[in-house]
């Protein structure tokens, strides 16, 4: 109630009251040892459209997916960080050469069970993770988005 009277309004909607300050009620609380402006604006980029066919199986499943079935990938690459000195995150032109040369020929019409032990869409995601992250800036972070089906799909940001 003290701080609606100083005009701060506490929780999240504020009802036409000014925002609370730093560490008043209500208020985010600053991160330890930074001050409360110093937030770094993050962006994140993203390149779509990257696909492949490819075949697997799973011999130990009960159903249809134990025979030799194929598939149209989609997959999407994103970056997330800070600006470089030029602003910007990453050159998507390499990129795209990166996705092509390290993920699309070694996988597009090929059987996944000769490259994968378990070929399934979560370790697909992070083989084809583990293909860009070397080439990938250290400070980036990296994730993809990947699709088998229309809607069937993982997102994968590595660690």
């Amino acid at each position: 109630m003290a701080g609606a009277q100083r005009g701060y309004a506490a929780g999240p909607a504020l009802q036409g009251r000014e925002a609370a300050p730093p560490g008043a009620l209500g208020a985010p609380a600053p991160l330890p040892g930074h001050r409360y402006t110093s937030w770094v604006p993050t962006f994140r980029v993203a390149k779509t459209g990257f696909r492949f066919n490819a075949v697997h199986s799973f011999p130990n499943d009960h159903g249809y997916d134990r025979l030799p079935h194929g598939h149209d990938y989609e997959f999407t690459v994103m970056l997330e960080g800070e600006l470089d000195g030029e602003g910007m995150l990453y050159d998507l032109r390499g990129l795209k050469t990166l996705v092509e040369y390290a993920v699309i020929a070694p996988l597009d019409h090929r059987n996944l069970d000769a490259i994968l032990e378990h070929p399934s869409l979560e370790a697909l995601a992070s083989w084809i993770w583990e293909q860009l992250r070397p080439a990938v800036p250290a400070h980036l972070r990296l994730g993809l988005t990947l699709w088998e089906t229309r809607s069937l799909y993982v997102e994968f940001w590595g660690t």
